[in-house]
């Protein structure tokens, strides 16, 4: 479950996810996999994006994370001001150029911003698709799990997986 609005020319999704617990704690680490125990595939689903928003930076590191930024919103206002941005349109949306970015950024980590800005066109548009993008390995259920991981065999026919680097793995595309 989704609620989209604007809140100061800032657009917002708020998502809704039903933990398992009666009460949210003030230290909840989104991070940790044990806040996955107990929950539905559509508050997983709804954990996954701010699970990848927070585990971005700790792939990254600190050294990397300004100049990441900053290509970020150049990737975006390029995409929005084109009318190809947005998940609701069938284009890619925030996740996915947050990752899209972040390899990029994996790739060239003391490169500057513009540098990284011209690694991202060329990159991905030599990208062999459908090759995966992913920031890390993909980790598999542990201790008799049975949530739905992403895998290149199980998903062979998806055109351009863009995979989250949380818990479990999904094809963000």
């Amino acid at each position: 479950p989704i609620i989209s609005f604007d809140f100061r020319k800032v657009s917002i999704d708020l998502l809704f996810a039903s933990l398992s617990t009666s009460t949210v704690p003030k230290n909840l680490d989104i991070l940790d996999d044990k806040i996955l125990v107990g929950l539905n595939v559509q508050s997983e689903k709804s954990l996954n994006g701010p699970r990848v928003t927070n585990m971005i930076p700790k792939l990254l590191g600190n050294s990397s994370l300004p100049n990441f930024r900053i290509v970020l919103r150049c990737v975006r206002k390029w995409a929005k001001n084109r009318g190809i941005y947005g998940n609701k349109l069938g284009y890619l949306g925030g996740i996915n150029c947050n990752i899209l970015v972040a390899l990029v950024c994996q790739l060239y980590p003391r490169a500057s911003p513009s540098t990284l800005l011209q690694r991202f066109f060329y990159i991905f548009h030599n990208w062999k698709w459908p090759k995966p993008v992913k920031l890390n390995h993909i980790q598999q259920n542990m201790n008799n799990e049975s949530r739905e991981v992403w895998n290149e065999r199980d998903y062979n026919k998806h055109v351009m997986p863009i995979i989250t680097p949380a818990y479990p793995a999904m094809n963000s595309t």
